[in-house]
């Protein structure tokens, strides 16, 4: 988007205010596979990584006001997924969500998965598998999957 802009002539006040604009519409929510990872970066703490491994309790993280938070625990993925479904089809029947992305971290099988349960769903709704940059993956530990996608 940042490159279009320049291309039409855009200055680079502009560019800026339209690229931070556009990421205050931006949703990201992800499953981390486990909280090792989470837990090795300083973002959890060991007690909580290891009840949730000895529980099997599974957390749904969400980026708030450019925070990471977790929005909820739950028991299974299953669960989890369908919390990050009703977030989108919520802001599909408040506005304009043309795409989505199942994002993963080495989980392309899980993602591929959730790409066809959205399909069915959201028949006319683009959506893409991306992987997740070496960055994301070092704090969310391999397996990490999620939805990401911008309301209009």
């Amino acid at each position: 988007m940042g490159n279009e802009l320049f291309t039409e002539g855009k200055e680079p006040e502009e560019v800026v205010e339209a690229l931070t604009a556009r990421t205050s519409n931006s949703k990201l929510s992800f499953i981390p596979a486990g909280l090792g990872q989470l837990h090795k970066s300083g973002r959890v703490l060991g007690t909580q990584a290891f009840l949730s491994n000895l529980l099997n309790i599974k957390v749904l993280i969400s980026f708030e006001n450019g925070k990471a938070v977790m929005i909820a625990k739950v028991r299974s993925v299953k669960r989890e997924k369908k919390h990050v479904t009703s977030l989108l089809r919520t802001d599909m029947e408040n506005g304009s969500v043309p795409e989505v992305a199942v994002i993963h971290c080495h989980n392309a099988h899980d993602a591929e998965i959730w790409k066809n349960e959205l399909l069915k769903e959201f028949p006319t709704l683009h959506v893409q598998v991306v992987s997740l940059s070496a960055c994301v993956a070092v704090h969310a530990g391999e397996g990490t999957t999620g939805l990401s996608w911008d309301t209009y």
